[in-house]
C-alpha cells in the first residue's frame, strides 16, 4: 500500500487490544478528509493476513471495555461501519467518500478497527487505537 501524508489535523488515541500475536492493530489515515472528497481511505495493518475485520467511524470518542477489548468509538451516537477482509499481508483499506456539505467543515470523527481474533479477548476481537480527524474545506 502507498502512504500518502495527511493534510489535516488527526490524532491517534488509545491503546487499542492485543491480538493473540501480542500486537495491537495499527491503524492509518491516507489522502485529506475533505468535504467532496472520494479518496479518503481509512487502512488497518499488522495483523493475520484473510482475517474479517470492521472498521467503525462514529462522532465522539469514548473509552469503554467491552468484555477485554477496548473500544474507543462511542456506539450511542450515529456512526458508520464497514466490514472487510484482509489481504494475505494483513492489510485493509477502506474508501469512504466525505459528502460535498459544506456543514460537514470542522467536524470532528472518531474511527477504529476491529479484527477477529478468536483468542485476543472474550469477545473474540483484537482492536486498534481509534484514530480522530477533522472535515477540512
Amino acid at each position: 500500500m502507498t502512504r500518502i501524508s495527511l493534510l489535516g489535523p488527526s490524532r491517534v488515541q488509545g491503546r487499542g487490544t492485543r491480538g493473540t500475536d501480542g500486537r495491537v492493530p495499527k491503524i492509518a489515515l491516507r489522502g485529506a478528509a475533505r468535504v467532496g472528497s472520494t479518496s479518503l481511505r481509512l487502512a488497518v495493518h499488522g495483523v493475520p493476513g484473510n482475517t474479517p475485520v470492521l472498521l467503525l467511524i462514529g462522532r465522539n470518542r469514548e473509552e469503554v471495555q467491552i468484555q477485554g477489548v477496548s473500544v474507543l468509538v462511542d456506539l450511542d451516537q450515529p456512526f458508520l461501519e464497514f466490514f472487510a477482509n484482509t489481504d494475505p499481508y494483513g492489510e485493509a483499506e477502506l474508501t469512504v467518500t466525505v459528502p460535498d456539505e459544506p456543514g460537514l467543515v470542522g467536524n470532528r470523527l472518531t474511527a477504529q478497527w476491529f479484527v477477529r481474533d478468536a483468542g485476543a479477548s472474550q469477545l473474540g476481537f483484537a482492536a486498534s487505537p481509534a484514530l480522530e480527524f477533522e472535515i477540512l474545506p
